[in-house]
């Protein structure tokens, strides 16, 4: 299993880096401390950053790197879920980051 469930993509970026079991490691030290000191209302313990995580929902579309439409995995209120129209979009710096610079 890789780090976010089933996705080679971060798998293939990790290799030669400790591969998915140092996801964790890997994501917080590229994410810069100023994005995750933004993430002041994560109630989930930065779970997004867990190496095996399974329901990071996923960017159905971005556009210019800020706006992050997703579509919810779970029923579970998250604090940077804003409902558009009949979708969401994702407003936590962490997250958006992690798919601005990995694409996931």
């Amino acid at each position: 299993m890789d780090c976010f469930g089933a996705n080679n993509r971060l798998e293939a970026i990790l290799m030669g880096r400790g591969g998915p079991e140092s996801c964790r490691k890997i994501l917080k030290k590229e994410l810069p401390a100023e994005v995750l000191d933004a993430t002041l209302k994560c109630d989930k313990a930065f779970s997004c950053l867990e190496a095996e995580r399974t329901d990071l929902c996923p960017v159905q579309s971005c556009i210019a790197g800020e706006v992050h439409f997703i579509k919810c995995l779970n029923e579970d209120p998250c604090a940077y879920q804003v409902a558009f129209g009949e979708g969401h979009v994702c407003n936590c710096p962490a997250r958006k980051e992690i798919y601005n610079r990995y694409g996931i």
